[in-house]
């Protein structure tokens, strides 16, 4: 004779049993939407390109390497969060999948900061590689700010225009080194004042800091945004539940066990 084992009694009545929080339960995973930076790990060739001749500086490999192991981080644990052993519960496959994810972060964050600190060092020598090409000069630097100063302004934008065509050093340290107002100028005048002095000097090394700037923030960005989908990527709400429902059985057993 066959027996089944789906029905209990309840009120009186046989009923199909409910296994919604048994050993068993399979909860549907939380969605997880991709961004720009986690579909796709091919940035760092797109950034190689943008550098032009600089485009297999060492800065922007570290760059783009960072970027394609968090890519890849977030496209594998996508698949491994899908594929539970029968042997298992989902309660255990997504513990294990926590645990390792958040191992993956560490050893990603430890990267990414590597990178970065790898793209700094980087400017700060496009920096030095720029002065240098138009002899840096800080040699009287204060008495020519406090000319700049004076000055009106198209004086002083027709001064610091012919000190970039010409490569004046000294006149370009005066404005470039030291705070915009001591020469008489805003912040953004200042930039812009810069980026045409080493687009007219270097433009090889104006590209490549563009791209270098760039590709820092979007590594960043994406080891942000790869924080910001741990918590569906490892299914945090669904724990939460297997969670509760041990912490509730533990109570009944300590309940039980005082019964003795």
């Amino acid at each position: 004779m066959n027996y089944r084992t789906d029905v209990v009694m309840k009120d009186g009545k046989l009923t199909v049993a409910e296994h919604e929080k048994g050993a068993d339960t399979a909860y549907p995973l939380p969605k997880v939407e991709a961004t720009d930076l986690l579909v796709s790990d091919q940035w760092g060739e797109s950034w190689k390109k943008e550098a032009g001749d600089h485009g297999h500086d060492k800065a922007l490999e570290f760059l783009g390497d960072a970027q394609a192991a968090i890519s890849r981080t977030f496209k594998a644990y996508g698949e491994i969060r899908e594929q539970r052993s029968p042997e298992v519960t989902q309660a255990t496959h997504l513990n294990n999948v926590a645990r390792d994810f958040d191992r993956a972060l560490k050893g990603l964050a430890d990267r990414s900061d590597r990178a970065q600190a790898q793209a700094q060092a980087r400017l700060e020598s496009i920096e030095s590689e720029f002065r240098e090409s138009v002899k840096w000069s800080e040699q009287d630097a204060g008495e020519l700010r406090a000319v700049l100063r004076g000055m009106s302004d198209s004086e002083r934008q027709e001064l610091i225009g012919n000190a970039i065509e010409s490569g004046d050093g000294q006149v370009l340290a005066a404005v470039l080194g030291a705070h915009p107002t001591l020469s008489g100028m805003n912040a953004d005048l200042h930039k812009a004042t810069r980026a045409r002095a080493i687009q007219k000097h270097r433009p090889d090394l104006y590209k490549l800091e563009q791209t270098i700037s760039k590709a820092k923030q979007a590594t960043r960005d994406a080891f942000t945004d790869l924080l910001d989908k741990s918590d569906a990527l490892t299914a945090r709400d669904v724990r939460a539940k297997y969670q509760k429902a041990a912490e509730e059985a533990a109570e009944v057993r300590r309940k039980a066990a005082e019964l003795y």
